[in-house]
């Protein structure tokens, strides 16, 4: 059986109870809060959208240049082999699901 606290002497009371057992106290009413579907704005979803977008053309230019593509523009710095294999990878696909989490909020709101 669920039980509750009393905010009046801190004893444990079961739900059905409207008084105190202990202290002779009336309870508050327990408002019932039913588990609401979170409600997306598209302004929310498209900032989602466009934040993905941003990470994956981020990912994209990161791996230009540290690729070695840029010819111009050689970066001073040589980076480890686990940054243009896992880490540039782990993040364009990190844009790719937030780019679908966006769409997904944008078509369940609708």
């Amino acid at each position: 059986m669920p039980a509750r606290q009393c905010p009046f002497c801190g004893k444990s009371v079961s739900n059905v109870h409207r008084q105190c057992p202990y202290c002779r106290e009336t309870l508050p009413e327990v408002p019932n809060v039913h588990a609401a579907q979170p409600q997306w704005s598209n302004a929310q979803a498209h900032r989602k959208v466009r934040q993905g977008m941003l990470y994956m053309l981020l990912a994209g230019l990161i791996y230009y240049f540290v690729g070695g593509y840029g010819s111009p523009f050689q970066l001073p710095v040589a980076f480890q082999p686990i940054v243009s294999q896992f880490l540039i990878p782990l993040l364009f696909l990190a844009g790719i699901g937030l780019a679908l989490y966006g769409y997904y909020m944008k078509k369940s709101h609708a």
